[in-house]
This record gives C-alpha cells, sequence and structure tokens, in this order.
C-alpha cells in the first residue's frame, strides 16, 4: 500500500482493512479503483471501492458510538485533556489509576464554564488521592466517588492496577474514561442499528458482486469490546449483512483490527484473535486527526 497519497484519515482506514482482508483471504495485493465517496457528489456512496486478486471488493468506513452523543462527549473530553487527562506531575507512575466522568456530565457542563472544568477536575484528582482504597478489599468500595466545584462534574477515581513501572510522556496522566450508563445494552443496539441501516444499503449499491466490508472504528474499548460489539450487531433486525464487519479498534497505542463477522460467522462465536497493522501504515494512520 503507498504510503505517500494524500487520503482522507477514513479513506486511509478503509484501505487498511482492504488490504488486511485480503492478505487473510490469500487474495491480496489490493489496488484503488476509485474513491466513489469524493467522485459521486449527488448520492450516498461508500468510501473505497477496490480490487484484490478475487474481484471487487467494497468497503465503508464509519465511527460507532456504545450510546448516542459518546463522540460529542469525547470530543468535549479531549479539548480539556488533549493527552486524554489529567497531568499529575508529582505522581511518577499516573496510569495506575483511572478517572471515570459520569455519561451526559461534561456535555451539560455549560460552554462558558468548560474552560474552569480541567483545573477543577485537576484540583480535585489532587484533593482525592490520597483517599482511593488500595488494595481493594473485599466488600470495600474501590473507588471515591463525589462532584467538583464550579463546574459541578461527577467523578469517580479508582487505583486498577498495581504500581507497574509505567514510563514514556504519559507516565503522569490520568487516564480518563466514561462510566458505563444505564442500559448500556439496549442502547448500543440501537446506536449500531442506526449505523447499519445508514452502511448497508450503501454498500450494495455499490457494485453488483462486489466483497461487502463494512469497517466500524472503537475509540472506546472500555465500552465496546468486541464481545459487546458482536452480540448487539446480532440483535439488530431487518438489516441484510455485509460479507465482513471488522472492528477498528483505536482507543490506545497502534489500531487493531477484530473480525466481528466474516465467513458467516460472528466473532463471540470463533473468537477470532486481533490482528495487527505493518508497524509504517499505523504510523501513518496515527499522523491524521480523528
Amino acid at each position: 500500500m503507498s504510503l505517500s497519497t494524500g487520503l482522507r484519515r477514513d479513506q486511509y482506514a478503509a484501505l487498511m482493512v482492504a488490504e488486511r482482508d485480503a492478505a487473510l483471504r490469500h487474495v491480496d495485493p489490493v489496488s484503488v479503483v476509485r474513491w466513489p465517496d469524493i467522485e459521486d457528489r449527488e448520492r450516498p456512496a461508500i468510501d473505497l471501492l477496490a480490487r484484490d486478486s478475487r474481484g471487487l471488493v467494497a468497503v465503508e468506513h464509519t465511527v460507532i458510538e456504545s450510546y448516542p452523543t459518546q463522540i460529542a462527549e469525547q470530543k468535549a473530553l479531549y479539548a480539556m485533556f488533549p493527552r486524554g487527562g489529567p497531568k499529575i506531575a508529582e505522581l511518577a507512575h499516573a496510569p495506575q489509576y483511572r478517572l471515570l466522568v459520569h455519561v451526559d456530565e461534561l456535555l451539560a457542563v455549560p460552554r462558558r464554564d468548560r474552560p474552569l472544568a480541567e483545573p477543577a477536575i485537576t484540583k480535585w484528582v489532587r484533593e482525592v488521592l490520597p483517599l482511593v482504597p488500595w488494595p481493594h478489599l473485599p466488600g470495600r468500595p474501590t473507588f471515591v466517588r463525589s462532584r467538583t466545584d464550579r463546574p459541578s462534574i461527577e467523578l469517580s477515581l479508582e487505583r486498577w492496577v498495581a504500581d507497574i513501572g509505567f514510563v514514556g510522556p504519559l507516565a503522569h496522566v490520568i487516564p480518563i474514561s466514561f462510566w458505563r450508563p444505564a442500559n448500556l445494552e439496549e442502547r448500543r443496539t440501537t446506536r449500531l442499528g442506526t449505523a447499519m441501516r445508514d452502511k448497508i444499503p450503501k454498500l450494495a449499491a455499490a457494485a453488483a458482486g462486489a466483497r461487502t466490508i463494512l469497517v466500524l472504528e472503537d475509540r472506546d474499548m472500555h465500552m465496546s469490546a468486541p464481545a459487546f460489539v458482536s452480540r448487539a450487531l446480532v440483535e439488530i433486525e431487518g438489516v441484510a449483512l455485509p460479507d465482513a464487519i471488522y472492528l477498528l479498534n483505536v482507543t490506545h497505542g497502534d489500531p487493531l483490527l477484530t473480525p466481528i463477522y466474516t465467513s458467516g460467522r460472528w466473532w463471540h462465536e470463533e473468537n477470532h484473535p486481533l490482528l495487527t497493522f505493518p508497524s509504517a501504515w499505523a504510523s501513518k494512520f496515527h499522523s491524521f486527526t480523528p
């Protein structure tokens, strides 16, 4: 795959997955036929039409949410914390902790108050760090939970691993995750159903006889692990399935690929291994802004 082409992030993701899918089926290499989403401005179109040694391949990429507003909340989070969490310089191994933000809390902060959220959250973390239970004891809380001052944001802080010697630029950053919301499985199925009904018709209409691939980009492994997504997709009714569905996880480190549905089987039935990409591809993917 050429690394010098001026592609968008979604196009590059679609091409990476097409290449990996062809390699798994021993029908590589892959060549680009065209980019329908760029060329067909008058109607909805897929991201990539390619060709492997067996025939045409149609690929559509989309970012998934576990619940409505998840992407908006994550954008608000990274606007406040570009590193993914508060930096506590005096804490040598910050990633042994996890800061949980309760769903809908960040979006509930008025925009005029959002510049105050980062210092308020960092101040709260410093105050409760000495109160976090460790080691975990049976029947006792594993986290501290309360609210910040203005703006008022409900947070929980837990220590989830022992001191294992984190190093690197994020060694002083406590990662933020979102607290699992109520009725998450129902919300996930509803949200994935919307994505499927939007994307599958475009794949079906792309090219007669083409292999159809849907790429679901996952930016939250905590709530959207492969088993969760696989089981949720099974529950969706009234949607014809593509030939393959891949989950592209970009939560931490290099992107990982999971065959959620392929050869007529679901991931939670087969438990396929996670797939990696060549380092040059992963580095190029990281150069794009989400």
